[in-house]
């Protein structure tokens, strides 16, 4: 519209930009056409080499040859040859229902065990093994070591129900150290 305004109007360049509300710089741009073959070429070569690798860790690669390439085209021409890794979805766990939690109506109905965590003054750590009767918050054991292996606690668990007897059910947080897969030969013992 400019180079018409010019021609039509006999006026100047910078007359006809301010009369259209457009830059001189619009009028006077020439678009360069680049050639991508050579940034095509490096990316596919790295891809070669490191497939599993992402865009920031190829143009790193680049930077280093010292090229100038502009990090916006190099990612354009990245996904134009659809190098793009796909991303991963996080896993969901599956929602479970909240079941509404029952007070026991008797002595050795539920039992609640967990671990908890301390240090002493120079900084080692301690561990203390609690269970207790969920029917009238009795402590049955607390042991405090600074190691509690698997088969330690099934010994602990089996002193108690020398003197108390086993209960129907035992509640736990389901953490790594009930996980284990040590076994002592058992008199009567329930499913955990």
């Amino acid at each position: 519209m400019a180079k018409e305004a010019k021609a039509d109007y006999k006026i100047s360049i910078n007359r006809a930009c301010r009369l259209l509300n457009t830059s001189k710089c619009v009028y006077y741009y020439k678009h360069k056409l680049c050639d991508d073959s050579e940034i095509k070429k490096e990316l596919a070569l790295l891809v070669k080499k490191y497939p599993r690798r992402g865009f920031k860790k190829f143009y790193d690669e680049l930077r280093l040859k010292e090229k100038g390439w502009n990090h916006k085209r190099v990612y354009r021409i990245y996904c134009e040859m659809g190098l793009n890794l796909r991303k991963k979805p996080k896993k969901r766990l599956l929602s479970r229902e909240a079941k509404q939690l029952v007070q026991p109506v008797a002595a050795n109905e539920c039992w609640s065990m967990d671990f908890m965590s301390d240090a002493t003054a120079d900084g080692r750590k301690l561990r203390t093994f609690n269970v207790i009767d969920d029917f009238n918050r009795e402590a049955l054991a607390i042991r405090i070591s600074r190691s509690l292996p698997a088969l330690r606690i099934i010994e602990i668990l089996d002193e108690i129900a020398l003197w108390r007897g086993y209960p129907k059910k035992i509640r736990t947080d389901n953490g790594p150290e009930f996980l284990a897969k040590d076994e002592v030969a058992p008199l009567s013992r329930p499913k955990i």
